[in-house]
């Protein structure tokens, strides 16, 4: 049985009494023990293996290790000790832990978001997450109310418009330089500068053509993230007003990353790197249900949870 959860979550729950903290706590020797990773456990709470390294070193081949590792170590318990021996109460045994749900809106623009480094000098697929093998996906929602920042405000071709409020900030704080590992959201003060501005190139068939340009420039200002990242942005969509809906929507952010010289996190590359970020529309249908990154953050409080 295969089970992915908070190692945050079960690490800070201040009730130890239910029997599922009380077995990770032996196993892991007590809660501080607790941390991300893959573990193999038998059903009996015993620690049998695991591949907890770093996230740069993890890989594949360690899970796959491991696995062969804990199925011989399970193997080789009396049968006795395989099984837990009680038999288990889910209203008192399991762990009450926050569970907490974001779910996405009806009718809002929903968004792919894909970043990878570039090339860059001195890359190390074995201990760099920014080396172009890994990649991030997310996602970015917007309120029909928020990304109408993006609509143009004339249908007329030339008409030009700045995109402002809830709609840049989402887009520049929690996607712009968020990919190098660990991956925490700017913070305002972290923005330096931030434009982007649309202009209608094309109107057609009920159609407006829009292209967008900017830049951004973000520094990091508290001690946990001292990071930045400067690049340009581009893109073109295609809105609909009649439905007021994006029939396309491309938006790329090309710039550099650069990690102070004392928050390496084990990147033994050049501190600056090309990073890439690629925003599209979320294909219809796509099942993947996956929640923005940095939702607990960067969305208000009136967005739907459950």
């Amino acid at each position: 049985m295969s089970v992915a959860a908070s190692d945050v979550d079960y690490r800070e729950a201040a009730d130890r009494s239910p029997l599922e903290l009380r077995l990770l706590d032996q196993a892991f020797g007590g809660r501080q023990g607790i941390h991300q990773g893959h573990y193999i456990l038998s059903p009996g709470g015993r620690l049998l293996a695991s591949a907890s390294a770093m996230w740069h070193v993890t890989g594949p081949g360690m899970v796959l290790e491991a696995l062969d590792k804990g199925l011989a170590a399970y193997r080789a318990l009396p049968r006795g000790e395989r099984l837990l021996r009680t038999v288990l109460d889910p209203g008192n045994d399991r762990a009450d832990l926050p569970r907490e749900e974001f779910s996405r809106p009806e009718g809002c623009l929903d968004l792919r978001v894909v970043s990878r480094c570039l090339p860059f000098a001195e890359m190390d697929r074995a201990a760099d997450t920014r080396h172009p093998d890994f990649y991030r996906l997310d996602r970015l929602w917007y309120t029909p109310e928020e990304y109408a920042a993006f609509v143009p405000r004339e249908g007329r071709e030339g008409a030009s418009f700045p995109v402002t409020g809830a709609a840049l900030d989402r887009l520049v704080r929690l996607h712009m330089g968020t990919q190098v590992q660990p991956t925490p959201a700017w913070d305002g003060a972290d923005v330096r500068s931030a434009e982007l501005v649309g202009e209608v190139t094309g109107v057609k068939g009920g159609q407006l053509t829009v292209h967008y340009r900017g830049h951004v420039s973000l520094a990091g200002t508290r001690p946990q993230n001292r990071r930045s990242y400067r690049g340009d942005l581009l893109g073109d969509a295609v809105y609909e007003p009649a439905t007021r809906r994006f029939r396309c929507f491309e938006l790329l952010a090309l710039g550099t990353h650069t990690l102070p010289a004392d928050d390496t996190h084990g990147n033994a590359g050049s501190r600056t790197a090309p990073l890439g970020v690629l925003i599209t529309l979320n294909p219809d249908g796509a099942q993947d249900k996956l929640p923005p990154t940095f939702w607990r953050w960067g969305y208000p409080r009136g967005w739907p949870r459950r």
